[in-house]
């Protein structure tokens, strides 16, 4: 029983250790795409996209991919993203301190965002719950601007100040505001963003450059709520009278209705929504569907130039009692000689012996380790072998030895199977 103890908490750390460098090595990359990635979304809609309020925001979704292209073949086979990833793979694999360090900086980043989620979810339970037509409200003391908060059960704060000020429709409109939040998932993409900023800590302008997402997201429900009240302008006025409103009575939380409280921003926001053309619904929902389509195709390139899952490897690894070491490559001579199924492993004596002369192996060798039944996920990344003693000595045309599958290792199997 100690032994099988022992036997699991082995190999929990090597899973551990394969996973930690495997990780890492993986997102050290994806950081490297994601300031790509940064550049490309901030220049097209400063440029190209300035006026395409919906093809902006959806822009964003490029992000989603970056996580995936961290096991990217060119990786290997680019000379150029060898010599500039080589030192971050060496530092992976040989020095634990730098993937830990990575993991810690993940944690770190996780616990922090949590923090502040759970934070401003403690305070909301303190918050007075009304209802307004006919769907629950949360009224704070405190004058913050109104917005939308939690993805499964989502929730809309508004300011009691502003629940005591403003007409009926007036506040209509700012619940329609949050509400359209809720309704087009915007909740969800600022989930996705943390996880993401979380994940590829080392980028630091993944956290800088969220207001510019959010920015993004404003400029789209303010759209769609014109659109449904049919009024800029009254859109507009309400958009104003919060903002003098809260200002007076000194907001100090990020806004959602009002934008970010730097004037130029706010005038910008004004004139674009000033500047509201009606859009068809249909257009808008195709432009969705070629969205999905595009980013389906940006997977399926990814995976298709990836390296998979795991790459069997049959080649076997040979090692005398004298420690001298010889590998014997998968070849059909190979295979001939060496041949295994899942409980033992068979040795044809006349093609193995050919295979030692072709290695050199002269000497008479009474017996011998075998090493096979490996595979890798990356270069360098892999599994442990499955080692058998060969007694040599005897003279029997086909040697039958058992053999421990390693695979039936839990720990082994999910680590093949992972991403």
């Amino acid at each position: 029983m100690k032994k099988m103890e022992e036997m699991s908490v082995s190999s929990f750390l090597w899973f551990f250790n394969q996973c930690r460098v495997y990780f890492s090595i993986q997102l050290g990359r994806c950081v490297l795409f994601s300031f790509a990635a940064l550049f490309a979304v901030l220049l097209l809609r400063r440029s190209v996209l300035k006026k395409r309020i919906f093809l902006k925001g959806m822009a964003w979704s490029i992000f989603l991919t970056v996580p995936f292209v961290g096991k990217l073949e060119l990786f290997y086979n680019n000379a150029l993203l060898c010599r500039l990833f080589l030192w971050w793979n060496n530092g992976c694999i040989r020095f634990p301190v730098v993937s830990y360090g990575y993991l810690l900086g993940i944690a770190v980043s996780g616990v922090m965002i949590v923090y502040q989620r759970r934070k401003l979810k403690k305070q909301m339970k303190h918050m007075t719950q009304k209802e307004f037509d006919g769907k629950k409200i949360y009224v704070s003391e405190l004058p913050v601007t109104p917005f939308a908060a939690g993805v499964l059960c989502p929730k809309v704060v508004v300011p009691k100040v502003m629940e005591d000020t403003f007409e009926t429709e007036e506040l209509r409109i700012v619940l329609l505001h949050e509400r359209t939040h809720i309704r087009l998932g915007h909740l969800w993409v600022y989930l996705l963003w943390d996880i993401l900023r979380a994940l590829l800590w080392m980028n630091p302008l993944l956290t800088c450059c969220m207001r510019y997402l959010k920015e993004d997201m404003e400029d789209i429900c303010d759209r769609v709520v014109v659109q449904k009240k049919g009024s800029a302008y009254e859109y507009g006025q309400v958009l104003l009278k919060s903002v003098k409103l809260l200002k007076a009575q000194g907001a100090g939380m990020s806004a959602t209705l009002i934008g970010e409280k730097d004037y130029q921003e706010l005038k910008q926001r004004i004139t674009r929504i000033a500047e509201y053309k009606p859009y068809q619904k249909s257009r808008v929902t195709i432009l969705c569907l070629m969205c999905l389509l595009s980013l389906a195709g940006i997977f399926m390139m990814i995976k298709n130039i990836s390296y998979p899952k795991y790459l069997d490897k049959g080649d076997v690894g040979l090692v005398t009692a004298a420690g001298e070491y010889f590998h014997f490559a998968d070849n059909d001579i190979l295979k001939r000689a060496f041949q295994i199924d899942g409980k033992y492993v068979y040795i044809d004596r006349l093609a193995f012996k050919k295979i030692l002369r072709e290695n050199g192996i002269n000497k008479d060798i009474e017996g011998f380790w075998l090493g096979f039944g490996t595979y890798i996920k990356l270069p360098g990344i892999g599994s442990t072998p499955n080692v058998i003693y060969v007694d040599y000595s005897g003279n029997e045309n086909q040697m039958i030895i058992p053999y421990v599958n390693r695979e039936k290792s839990a720990f082994e199997y999910i680590f093949k199977y992972i991403l």
